[in-house]
């Protein structure tokens, strides 16, 4: 894992930031991380189509239960990839999963 710091400086007491947001995802997508946030970056996915998938498969959201750091163990959904699997390198694709119709047959 790595933490990345977004760049700032001082000017005339001011501090000046970079767009952290852009930074964030742009770092990620060059190093096929992952994103630890809970922020959907909703304008920079609307600004890169690129960016838009890769915060939609890679983006993982989190809680804190009792100071405990909570990511869900299925990130992307019940039948998406485990934890371990989405943070992986390559993740594998899910297997599917039937489900037993209830309605009979």
């Amino acid at each position: 894992a790595v933490l990345v710091y977004t760049p700032s400086r001082k000017v005339h007491g001011k501090r000046l930031v970079c767009y952290d947001d852009r930074y964030i995802v742009k770092v990620a997508y060059e190093q096929d991380g992952v994103i630890v946030s809970n922020d959907n970056y909703r304008d920079l996915q609307s600004e890169n189509p690129e960016w838009k998938w890769f915060i939609e498969q890679r983006l993982l959201m989190f809680s804190f239960v009792n100071d405990r750091f909570m990511p869900p163990d299925d990130p992307l959904g019940r039948h998406g990839p485990s934890l371990s699997n989405f943070l992986s390198r390559k993740p594998k694709p899910p297997e599917p999963s039937w489900q037993h119709c209830p309605y009979g047959g």
